[in-house]
């Protein structure tokens, strides 16, 4: 499971990356350059045309919706987590679904497995939080893995890139 799971969250990392991830400036080169082979295109009027056209340079970078990345995580995690976003809280919640991962997660904040596995993971939802913050445009957008037998607390919860809060802090996993 270990290493299912981290795999499935660097893919993640990497497809909210190439989804979402050029710069504005990388994003205008590349405008810069499909806007230069819609100038080079033949045209039956040039004169109307040359008038016509208005290059129009946007520094607004685009994002991702909510509902689009929530569907994005959702597939990326391939089963291993149900994600649903809570509009209070504005974060999108994990809820484990596969049962080897509950029973991973059961053990190691039972004190029975170590927690390597569980750190590793959290350092990779804390990576990942920094994609989708900047894929959706949302810094304040949180991600938090819930307590699979009680879904009202969170084990970690992060956000842009920072760890609010960690369960393995208060077990001394870390």
């Amino acid at each position: 499971m270990r290493h299912k799971a981290i795999k499935l969250l660097f893919s993640l990392v990497a497809l909210l990356t190439i989804v979402g991830g050029c710069s504005p400036s990388e994003k205008s080169k590349e405008s810069e350059q499909s806007e230069e082979v819609v100038v080079e295109q033949p045209v039956e009027s040039s004169v109307e045309s040359e008038e016509s056209l208005e290059i129009v340079e946007s520094e607004e970078p685009m994002y991702l919706s909510i509902e689009t990345m929530r569907q994005l995580l959702e597939e990326s995690f391939d089963g291993l987590f149900e994600v649903e976003y809570d509009t209070v809280n504005h974060s999108f919640n994990l809820m484990a679904r596969e049962k080897q991962l509950v029973d991973e997660i059961t053990l190691t904040m039972s004190g029975l497995m170590s927690f390597d596995a569980w750190n590793e993971m959290a350092e990779g939802m804390r990576q990942m939080s920094l994609t989708v913050s900047e894929a959706t445009g949302e810094e304040t957008l949180m991600i938090m893995v819930l307590n699979p037998f009680d879904r009202g607390k969170s084990l970690l919860t992060v956000v842009n890139g920072a760890v609010l809060y960690n369960v393995a802090d208060e077990m001394g996993g870390n």
